[in-house]
């Protein structure tokens, strides 16, 4: 069958800078194993990372602020008589509230770091 390929996106590799498919989870170069995202569902990268305050899980910060304030636009649009801080933004995973302010910086690649 004939047709376009579908491109897959690529984003660099925490443990060898080498891009990679996004969905990859294991670096082709080391083998090792690549955390997931728990916001995107894609590997994670050398951005700064954060875990989710309730799960735990890794997060790249970028994509949970970004999941956070996409999910309080919705709900203040569907609900515009609501006050800002009384809106639910549920985690991805567990489904249990959380806010912007509970995200903390924890390093720019866990990977890497000096054990």
């Amino acid at each position: 069958m004939k047709g376009k390929a579908i491109e897959e996106e690529l984003s660099p590799c925490p443990l060898t800078s080498e891009f990679i498919p996004s969905i990859d989870l294991k670096s082709p170069t080391t083998g090792k194993s690549i955390p997931l995202c728990v916001v995107s569902g894609m590997h994670m990268t050398s951005d700064v990372w954060t875990f989710c305050p309730r799960s735990g899980l890794p997060a790249i910060m970028s994509e949970y602020i970004k999941y956070i304030s996409s999910s309080m636009q919705q709900d203040s649009e569907t609900n515009a008589m609501l006050e800002e801080d009384t809106l639910d933004v549920l985690d991805p995973l567990l489904g249990k509230p959380i806010t912007m302010n509970e995200l903390k910086k924890v390093s720019d690649n866990l990977l890497n770091s000096p054990a």
